[in-house]
């Protein structure tokens, strides 16, 4: 007890002290000042922990990053290699053994016979990504392997989804070569026959419809390869609608074919109970006819 009033007779005295400074200096008195009670609870309070807390910069589980595998199709080794390299290469927390160790689980196939030999070590990682580099990351050979893909791409048959299919590879190719910095202009045409031959006599005749007696370009081949890919597609949707509306009639339509149905039932019935009773009738037609003329002609 004698310790803590000795410690509270030294705060009030620092306090008073504190307050004849700040009187010598006006600039300070705007400065609020704490108590000595305000100080200790704020030092073991539970605000002291909420101001840490607050602090700390809020964070986001993101979901986990799953690097793509490669085989050896040299028109997927530029995608394969920029994620790689973003991702592990780059990566300065990682060992070259460790990156080497990412590598060989990446590849498969004909990829993972090219380093096929070289043992697991950190010295082999260098070694091991120039041989890959020099079989398919040269950029002759990837454009070489694009145009070759384009004299290859599957004609459409007709259908859309085909025809979608189509239109969707001729872009992802497309849009390789621009990457690698060739531009549509370099080749254009060139391709323009290659597609047009691959095209159906239906579809070249609807594209050319609207084209009219002009050279094609290849930006106008492709705008017309949409255009026509759009307008299939609205046909089969107004198609499907059309059927949907043949199918469900009109509420005053269903009213009176339940009306003819009763009719018809009826009237069946009238010429079964008439053909029941017909010989009764002729019977008693022929009993009449003799007690007045003495004949019966029925």
């Amino acid at each position: 007890m004698e310790e803590s009033d000795t410690y509270i007779q030294q705060a009030y005295a620092k306090k008073s002290h504190v307050c004849r400074y700040i009187e010598r200096h006006p600039v300070l008195s705007t400065l609020p000042i704490a108590s000595a009670d305000t100080v200790s609870q704020a030092s073991t309070g539970p605000s002291a922990s909420t101001s840490t807390t607050s602090s700390d910069p809020k964070t986001i589980a993101l979901p986990k990053l799953q690097l793509p595998t490669f085989s050896g199709d040299i028109l997927t080794w530029v995608s394969f290699y920029d994620a790689f390299r973003s991702a592990v290469h780059d990566n300065k927390c990682l060992q070259d053994i460790q990156k080497f160790q990412y590598l060989r689980g990446l590849l498969t196939d004909e990829a993972a016979h090219t380093i096929e030999g070289l043992s697991l070590t950190g010295a082999n990682y260098s070694h091991a990504l120039q041989l890959l580099r020099d079989r398919y990351g040269q950029e002759h050979k990837i454009i070489d392997a694009y145009m070759r893909a384009l004299w290859q791409i599957q004609k459409p048959n007709g259908d859309l989804s085909s025809l979608h299919r189509f239109y969707d590879t001729l872009e992802s190719y497309i849009r390789g070569l621009k990457s690698l910095g060739k531009e549509e202009s370099s080749y254009g045409e060139l391709l323009v026959p290659i597609i047009m031959d691959k095209l159906s006599v239906n579809t070249r005749k609807q594209i050319a419809r609207d084209h009219g007696d002009v050279p094609w370009t290849l930006p106008d081949l492709r705008k017309a390869l949409l255009k026509e890919i759009n307008a299939i597609q609205a046909g089969l949707t107004v198609d499907t609608d059309t059927m949907g509306e043949s199918t469900s009639q009109p509420a005053l339509t269903v009213y009176f074919s339940r009306q003819l149905e009763i009719y018809t039932s009826v009237q069946t019935k009238a010429v079964c109970i008439l053909q029941r009773y017909t010989p009764v009738w002729r019977m008693y037609c022929c009993r009449r006819s003799q007690e007045t003329n003495g004949n019966c002609e029925a």
